[in-house]
């Protein structure tokens, strides 16, 4: 999303963990807001939301375990359709995890392809028996021309009783009952946001949930006869997907897709389907190596670090474990460092990654990443390290490794520090040296390698 000029000067409203640079309130809900943010160690705009339970310790102990389990999740799902999440942090005012921003809405006119693309993202959830729960014109947004669903705050599964919680317009009747949910229960909620969509009004305008049961008591009108513009066949399966009773809504999201298919075209849905269901799988096989991983997190957040060596040959996961946990670490409250180590990039280039990438404090001159660790970058880190001489280390390499073993020491004193190095038989040997001597100082402080 291009950002104006005076959108980059706008003065922020609060500096968030010392990085996310907040200049605007996109959204609220009862537990959450989210913000737009201003990354300053990528130079980026995001999304921030931020958890600000309310109520008793009870539930405020259940909304922080939920909107973990959210980002956790969101993680775990990779879908054009599904807004993609970046990382999870704690600052003083709370937990927060940042996403891609997300423009306005699609145009009238191409309302058949948004219920496409929603709908295939519906069918990912739904074939891993999940239920989004709050399918609703402010959690669809859109990114470079394409319809993202958000806010997964209120995702159940399949089997679970609804708790009476979502937006009223588009709530489905079952939520509200606390009946059992399942896949019908999001197709409600999309039928009621192609009504507002198509009409312009909402189908079951209640502002409170309470309102519900007498509108539901009366079929709103078919979309068509308030538009007369669109087809009889869109009309009546949104009318099908507004059933009260959930059998005679579609069985499927994947029948909305070939329903919504035949006014699009073959192509279209060719285009929307085929990419929809590049899936991430689950982790599978790798407990054994994630319980090893989880024990040592726990040791070094009590002060009593490690480092734990991955090795298998390629395409075996190993990056993929990596991945996982880091997102394990981060929710366990930890500062989280990741870099791929690239043979030749010059001495020093790995241990340059890890530190650009979350490190703040480091000078400007190598917050960018060069193609090659430059003199200056050297210096840069000199400088980092306590010791602004860098001529005298240029002769002096053990002297310069000892100063930045030191400096990573002192920075995970504040937070639990993880570092993770994938590709490591790549990794330069300056750097390597620096990792060592990490690794051998680790046991006596809260850091995993």
């Amino acid at each position: 999303m291009p950002v104006s000029t005076a959108l980059a000067e706008r003065a922020p409203l609060c500096v968030i963990d010392g990085r996310y640079r907040v200049d605007a309130e996109l959204g609220r809900g009862a537990q959450a807001t989210v913000f737009r943010a201003h990354d300053g160690l990528k130079d980026r705009y995001l999304a921030l939301k931020l958890l600000q339970p309310r109520g008793s310790a009870q539930r405020i102990e259940r909304s922080q375990i939920r909107f973990r389990r959210e980002f956790h999740t969101l993680m775990s799902l990779r879908h054009p359709n599904i807004v993609e999440v970046h990382d999870f942090g704690v600052d003083r005012r709370g937990a927060y995890y940042t996403m891609e921003l997300l423009g306005g809405y699609l145009p009238v006119e191409a309302i058949c392809r948004l219920l496409l693309e929603l709908a295939s993202a519906l069918a990912f959830l739904h074939a891993r028996r999940m239920v989004h729960g709050d399918i609703s014109r402010r959690n669809v947004g859109l990114a470079r021309g394409v319809a993202k669903l958000m806010d997964f705050g209120l995702l159940s599964t399949v089997g679970d009783l609804g708790r009476g919680c979502g937006t009223p317009p588009y709530l489905a009747p079952e939520v509200a009952w606390g009946a059992p949910l399942d896949h019908r229960t999001d197709l409600f909620s999309l039928g009621a946001l192609a009504y507002g969509l198509l009409t312009g009004r909402h189908a079951f305008p209640a502002k409170r949930s309470d309102e519900l049961e007498p509108l539901w008591a009366t079929p709103p009108p078919p979309p068509a006869l308030l538009n007369p513009e669109l087809p009889a066949e869109l009309s009546e399966l949104v009318v099908s997907m507004l059933s009260i009773d959930p059998l005679g809504r579609p069985a499927s999201a994947a029948e909305v897709i070939d329903r919504i298919g035949a006014l699009a075209g073959p192509e279209r849905t060719a285009v929307v389907v085929n990419r929809g269901y590049l899936a991430s799988a689950r982790l599978a096989g790798r407990e054994p190596e994630l319980e090893l991983a989880r024990g040592a997190l726990g040791r070094a957040r009590a002060g009593e670090g490690a480092a734990l060596l991955l090795e298998a040959p390629s395409g075996m996961g190993k990056s993929r474990l990596l991945r996982e946990i880091a997102v394990e670490a981060q929710l366990a409250g930890a500062r989280v460092l990741s870099v791929r180590a690239e043979g030749g990039q010059g001495p020093y280039s790995t241990l340059h990654g890890l530190l650009e990438s979350v490190l703040r404090a480091l000078p400007q001159s190598i917050v960018t990443r060069p193609t090659r660790v430059t003199s200056q970058a050297l210096a840069a880190l000199s400088a980092w390290a306590g010791e602004p001489r860098q001529a005298e280390l240029g002769a002096d390499r053990g002297r310069l490794q000892a100063l930045l073993a030191r400096r990573v020491l002192a920075a995970c004193e504040e937070q639990t520090l993880v570092l993770l190095v994938d590709d490591l038989q790549r990794c330069d040997e300056a750097s390597l040296a620096v990792l060592a001597a990490l690794a051998h100082r680790a046991p006596r402080h809260p850091l995993l390698i």
